[in-house]
């Protein structure tokens, strides 16, 4: 338990006693949002490489504008085939305000599943990240307006524009899902909107949170409250430990050391994986009423039972990311004051080529997923200039998930990609297409027990990285 931890009762709110299993289907659907730490796993995105364009009057702000895109749609009766998403959203509103009040959002994370290789991932906005705002017509700019016309605040100001406009929570969800696709290319499915007491409830069905907590993660003593009333003494140390709802949200919520994205992280991984430890996913079709009491969404009854067996296709492997981290060592996001704002206003404008490659990484190809490539040296390199290179230009530029490098072999001419079997092929034909190599130098050859690499590029003397 955390050092201070103690029960909160919260002033003239009775508490559910719900069984564990009740909540399941949020929670694995969709729900711990830090403040609530949020969990989610169905979406379409388009998962292509965007242009990009800089925003004048904001050095290095950049804006990926979506291409059109053909998707197929599934034929009758396929179900889930396609790439499913969903959007999470955790309002900064306490138990006494309403729901569609003046609220922004804490917390702002999508996620994936791509049902045809079994892979799911979760990617984290940081909230004072700065977007183009398209508002409706006549609606205020939460932020600055520019040279161009666009209006440009926090990410976490766009629901309270939709709110604004339509005053009711639909309105500002779907104003976060027409921004994420005016800037980043997403299409989401379906969203999720929670607030403390529903994240705190939802941890609460489970039976708590079992989490072991890093030390880096640590919480010192602070004062927190998520009422501006009963406030406590909280400390979170490291190691293995039962968190309640309301120190699981609490522990999400501090952000003092710059780590809550990934507190929410360990929150969601710890909690999907206790959630198939447990298997607790078995009862989705009987939970959903209760559940749509705890959270506000626009998934409709019939479509639960189909996304209940995509997530246990998963079996407890997903992946978590944020667009703010670093990528080889290159800062994604930067500090940028909005001068006009009153007052002014702190807010992270963003490297649009790091930013396409975590979109590549959450929504990695699903003939790509879970490959290995490996990358021999025949050039004739001493130093292995070119195949470190190669090896970055696949794993950064291309979004590759596991690119190694492997030995030093004889001096050829030549550049040539084994294949091993045919799982292979698209991706394979992919890279040679990147590397302007002929489908003649991929040479198909057997598996031998499955403990080598899908595919090995074999790098010769004339071989010269893409772009240079």
């Amino acid at each position: 338990m955390p050092s201070g931890a103690k029960a909160k009762p919260r002033a003239g709110q009775e508490r559910h006693a719900f069984p564990r299993w009740v909540f399941i289907l949020a929670l694995a659907t969709c729900a711990l949002a830090t403040g609530w730490t949020a969990m989610a796993f169905m979406a379409r995105v388009t998962p292509a490489l965007f242009p990009s364009r800089t925003l004048p009057g904001v050095p290095a702000i950049n804006v990926l504008l979506p291409e059109a895109i053909d998707i197929d749609e599934p034929d009758e009766g396929a179900g889930f085939r396609r790439r499913q998403n969903l959007l999470v959203i955790g309002l900064d509103r306490r138990p006494d305000e309403a729901l569609d009040g003046p609220h922004r959002t804490d917390t702002i994370m999508v996620a994936t599943i791509e049902p045809n290789a079994k892979i799911g991932a979760i990617l984290a906005f940081p909230r004072d990240l700065l977007i183009e705002i398209d508002r409706p017509p006549g609606g205020l700019c939460p932020g600055q307006f520019f040279a161009d016309g666009t209006c440009r605040g926090r990410i976490n100001a766009s629901y309270q524009v939709g709110i604004d406009s339509e005053e009711t929570v639909r309105g500002g969800a779907e104003q976060l899902v027409h921004d994420l696709k005016v800037n980043f290319g997403i299409e989401i499915d379906h969203w999720i909107v929670l607030d403390f007491v529903g994240v705190e409830e939802l941890i609460e069905g489970i039976g708590g949170l079992r989490i072991d907590i890093p030390p880096h993660l640590a919480v010192p003593e602070w004062y927190y409250s998520d009422d501006d009333e009963n406030a406590l003494h909280l400390r979170f140390d490291p190691g293995s430990q039962l968190l309640d709802g309301y120190h699981a949200v609490a522990f999400s919520r501090y952000r003092t050391d710059g780590r809550r994205i990934e507190r929410q992280e360990l929150v969601v991984r710890t909690a999907f994986a206790q959630i198939f430890e447990d298997g607790l996913l078995d009862h989705a079709g009987s939970l959903w009423s209760t559940y749509r009491s705890s959270v506000h969404t626009d998934i409709p009854t019939g479509l639960i039972p189909g996304y209940a067996l995509m997530m246990k296709d998963l079996e407890g492997d997903i992946e978590t990311y944020s667009v703010g981290d670093p990528v080889d060592g290159v800062e994604t996001v930067s500090g940028y004051t909005l001068q006009s704002t009153i007052p002014p206003s702190a807010v992270l404008q963003w490297n649009a080529k790091n930013v396409e490659y975590w979109l590549r990484r959450a929504f990695t190809e699903g003939t790509y997923a879970n490959s290995t490539v490996e990358i021999w040296d025949g050039s004739g390199d001493t130093d292995g200039t070119r195949a470190r290179a190669l090896a970055r230009y696949l794993d950064f530029a291309r979004g590759l998930p596991s690119v190694l490098l492997g030995p030093t072999v004889a001096e050829r001419e030549e550049t040539t990609i084994a294949l091993y079997g045919e799982g292979r092929r698209e991706m394979a034909l992919d890279i040679a297409s990147w590397l302007g190599m002929d489908e003649d130098s991929i040479e198909l050859r057997e598996p031998n027990g499955g403990s080598e690499p899908d595919l090995v590029i074999v790098i010769g003397k004339g071989f010269e990285i893409p772009g240079g």
